[in-house]
């Protein structure tokens, strides 16, 4: 079910805990095809995307944590996704499994380029970009 992450319906949205900081709408979508119930996000201009934890003094903005994430070795705070001047970009904030474009392992703290129909892999879950 295809979900704007200002304006989706609240039940995902809350069991997402999807808070993207809004400063125009990109329109990029991460479609997460691993899960019982396929969804799609949209981000606006900037997203981190991990898994909740008690311990966490800042919780990440999808939090995979009730699909999955710590059997698919997602971090706590595994990466974050950027939008400048029409260009998006992942940044691995040091996960412990990796973050993966298009089957290559990207550095951790390094932006790298993420495009339409990339394959996005954070640790062993497989994300569509649209």
């Amino acid at each position: 079910m295809p979900l704007s992450s200002s304006y989706a319906s609240t039940s995902i949205v809350d069991s997402l805990d999807l808070k993207p900081k809004k400063t125009g709408t990109l329109g990029l979508k991460l479609h997460f095809p691993n899960m019982n119930n396929r969804f799609t996000v949209s981000i606006d201009s900037s997203v981190s995307i991990g898994r909740n934890h008690v311990e966490n003094s800042k919780n990440p903005d999808i939090d995979l944590s009730n699909y999955g994430g710590v059997k698919y070795g997602i971090s706590r705070f595994h990466a974050v996704i950027v939008g400048i001047e029409g260009q998006y970009y992942i940044k691995d904030m040091g996960s412990t499994n990796g973050t993966f474009v298009n089957h290559q392992r990207i550095p951790p703290f390094q932006m790298y380029p993420l495009r339409k129909k990339d394959h996005l892999r954070l640790g062993n879950m497989v994300i569509g970009v649209r």
